[in-house]
């Protein structure tokens, strides 16, 4: 009974409550949908609403960003003021097309986390992630622009020439442990020699010979670290990507081609 009873105190969305017009039509041709303040814990019923491309959720109760897969469309999302605590296994993985996302005053802690999900946010131009506890990471700003290359605007401030260049050049070996939390989060273990490496000052030190980097580690060896240890499958995802992008080169430069050739015979 008490799980009955906890489980109708749940408050659902009800978009579909918030249109004048609800007939099949109206839905799927909605864009834009404001629902803060509606003491929202859980985001349902959105299944519809497939072009819909501004959506306002803050100021509710919400710790999930899910169930809105549907709405891949989503150009600016605002879900500010909220309980969410992670990203992982969200919505936002299915919106291509982001350009706006405002996550501040929410719960998020682990920032490597939060950024292996944003990170695929090609389009996304302004992020605003203040207020979360993500924010106190040591070079959070540098961390954060290096992921995201497509941002503009990170919590409410213009990235600037000069953080790119920081951002780009590369991580302090004093601060090899992000390389750690990084590994963490993919789920793998490090070890060196048969021995398991956990992260500690010898650790990091045996850590720093193997990249062997004068001065600084750079992210282009971060990123040969990453590749080394992806899967089978994610390696072969990255080499179709590859393949695919060589013969869409390769066909555009036939057409090239008979156009030059087309010109040559004209003259």
């Amino acid at each position: 009974m008490e799980l009955l009873n906890a489980t109708r105190k749940l408050r659902l969305s009800d978009p579909h409550a918030e249109l004048p017009i609800k007939n099949h039509k109206y839905i799927k041709n909605c864009t834009e949908l404001y629902m803060a303040n509606k003491r929202i814990d859980k985001i349902a019923n959105f299944d519809a609403f497939v072009n819909l491309e501004m959506l306002w959720i803050n100021d509710n109760q919400i710790q999930h960003l899910d169930g809105l897969d549907r709405c891949f469309r989503l150009k600016q999302l605002y879900a500010q003021n909220n309980s969410i605590r992670s990203l992982e296994g969200s919505s936002l993985r299915y919106f291509t097309f982001l350009q706006e996302l405002r996550l501040y005053d929410n719960k998020l802690k682990d920032l490597q986390g939060t950024l292996n999900v944003l990170s695929r946010l090609s389009y996304l131009r302004d992020l605003d992630l203040f207020g979360n506890a993500v924010v106190e990471e040591e070079n959070y700003r540098l961390q954060v622009i290096r992921a995201i290359p497509s941002l503009h605007v990170l919590d409410r401030h213009v990235i600037t020439d000069q953080e790119r260049v920081k951002a780009a050049s590369g991580v302090a070996k004093e601060n090899l442990h992000q390389v750690f939390q990084y590994l963490r989060t993919r789920g793998y273990v490090v070890s060196c020699n048969g021995t398991s490496l956990e992260g500690n000052s010898n650790d990091l030190a045996q850590l720093e010979n193997i990249l062997s980097a004068p001065g600084s580690i750079q992210w282009k060896e971060l990123i040969q670290l990453q590749c080394a240890l992806m899967t089978a499958q994610e390696l072969q995802q990255q080499a179709s990507v590859c393949f695919d992008m060589c013969a869409a080169l390769q066909r555009r430069l036939q057409v090239l081609d008979t156009e030059d050739a087309k010109s040559a015979v004209s003259k």
